[in-house]
């Protein structure tokens, strides 16, 4: 048995002895393993412990993950929507559109900087509709910040099929296409 796996089925005795009336099936604990054995085992353990105080039934795989996920992005100080907007008028007002010369400043989070990147930095700095470009933003940045928290919650193996079917994208969007064209 790896070094992972000992320490998820600690984790997993752990928790059991906290939820006694979860019954294991067969195959539970190697299934929580191949699932789980991808993820920091300190940072395992903290989400276990956090769900421990705060979980009224036995955790499932996702909410262990997502726990993880959520450790990791206050680890990181991920600012909220509206805090991130905060930051890009800051530097908007502070610096303006003559600083960086039209390209994206670096801000605190990546997320926000890609956001920023939508938009176009000179075209925020100069545009006279702040209100708009407010909820344009928050709405963005919220999109941006689900899809990074997902990201965080896949396995790496699914991270791979992903890049596999992006960098296929082109030919599978034709064969998809030909075969919809030719169904009729």
């Amino acid at each position: 048995m790896s070094r992972a796996n000992e320490h998820i089925t600690k984790i997993m005795g752990v928790l059991h002895a906290a939820y006694p009336n979860y019954v294991f099936a067969d195959n539970t604990i190697l299934v929580y393993c191949e699932m789980l054995a991808d993820l920091d085992p300190y940072l395992l353990e903290q989400a276990a412990k956090a769900h421990l105080v705060t979980g009224k039934f036995f955790p499932t795989i996702a909410e262990l993950r997502e726990r993880v996920a959520n450790l990791v992005e206050r680890a990181c100080s991920t600012p909220g929507a509206a805090e991130a907007w905060g930051e890009v008028t800051e530097k908007m007002r502070i610096y303006g559109n003559t600083l960086y010369g039209g390209s994206v400043p670096e801000f605190s989070s990546p997320i926000v900087t890609r956001v920023v990147g939508y938009f176009g930095w000179n075209d925020l700095c100069l545009s006279e509709n702040s209100v708009a470009d407010r909820a344009r933003f928050l709405q963005a940045y919220e999109i941006e910040l689900t899809r990074a928290r997902e990201d965080m919650r896949f396995l790496p193996e699914t991270h791979d099929a992903v890049a596999l079917m992006s960098s296929n994208r082109s030919s599978m969007g034709i064969k998809y296409l030909t075969e919809r064209l030719t169904s009729r």
